[in-house]
């Protein structure tokens, strides 16, 4: 604020209360500013600033950014506390505030990186376990239990697709891309699904793996039209019901109907809600297989008030 040839004293603009241009003329060799000051104790002191010909410029100037406050938007402190910003001890304060919040961002990025750790550590516990089991199971013993099954079919679901596929990064190739990632993504839940998912629970788990890249309804069925024209190992299949479903390119009808047959004559009558549940499907899709192995001619149907329950064809020839 005031400078001369071997010093220079800086003042808050918190301290000023007022500045007013005094022009030269008469007795005054210059022009020159009178500022009102008002010390931390509360006192008025008025002090004369020589401006070196340029009073009402610089009063217009110091007006402006008095009325503007605009120290305020660096500083909210008490004004009896700007000297810590000030100077050296500025620099040091600033420069610890940084490496603060840069530890702390460190700290909170490896603490995610631990979380992601302990999740990969129970991953790889239980998919041991399965080993374990599965193992015991072929021996003669007891296997993988269900709640130990569904906790396992969530952590793979939760992995997700590592570089989904988008129509910004495959472009005009966008459905033909996603249908070889979706084929990909596919053989694990179309086996524990037994060989068939419909289109409905295909949309919800491959949009739930991608996370925020989701797809819409169409281009799902566009890239599923693409998966037979390609070669790929699985083909849409659509059923005179209109029940649309994802399965092997290589299954037959035939072979749906003996799965079916042998779970039917393993668990006794079952209804379409029984087979879903069995096998862990749609209730469509479970009525589907039902009636496709009755056209085979190896279940029979038994129609009721009690609903619709099939048999095994113990008439067949």
């Amino acid at each position: 604020m005031f400078r001369g040839k071997r010093r220079a004293i800086a003042l808050p603009h918190a301290h000023v209360r007022a500045v007013e241009s005094h022009s030269k003329g008469g007795a005054v060799r210059s022009a020159k500013l009178k500022v009102d000051l008002v010390s931390p104790g509360g006192q008025s002191l008025v002090v004369a600033v020589h401006s070196h010909g340029a009073a009402d410029a610089l009063c217009h100037r110091w007006r402006d950014a008095l009325a503007q406050r605009a120290w305020l938007c660096f500083y909210t402190g008490a004004p009896g506390q700007l000297h810590h910003l000030l100077g050296r001890p500025g620099l040091i304060r600033t420069r610890d505030e940084q490496a603060r919040a840069t530890d702390a961002a460190l700290a909170e990025a490896f603490t995610d990186l631990n979380a992601l750790m302990g999740k990969a550590k129970d991953l790889v516990g239980l998919a041991e376990r399965f080993r374990v089991e599965a193992s015991r199971q072929h021996e003669g013993g007891d296997g993988v239990t269900e709640e130990e099954s569904n906790a396992f079919n969530s952590y793979l679901l939760s992995l997700g697709i590592a570089t989904p596929v988008t129509k910004q990064s495959a472009g005009a190739l966008f459905h033909s891309e996603l249908a070889r990632q979706l084929c990909d993504f596919l053989a694990k839940p179309l086996q524990h699904a037994g060989g068939n998912m419909s289109l409905a629970d295909v949309y919800c788990l491959f949009n739930r793996a991608r996370g925020t890249e989701l797809i819409s309804p169409e281009d799902l069925y566009r890239a599923c039209v693409l998966l037979e024209t390609l070669g790929l190992p699985l083909r849409l299949r659509k059923f005179d019901s209109g029940v649309m479903v994802i399965q092997p390119a290589g299954q037959t009808d035939a072979e749906i109907a003996g799965k079916v047959e042998e779970a039917v004559r393993a668990s006794g009558p079952m209804t379409a809600v029984d087979l879903a549940a069995l096998w862990r499907i749609s209730l469509p899709l479970a009525k589907e297989h039902l009636t496709t192995a009755e056209r085979a001619e190896l279940l029979c149907r038994d129609e009721s008030f009690e609903g619709l329950v099939f048999y095994p064809n113990i008439f067949a020839c």
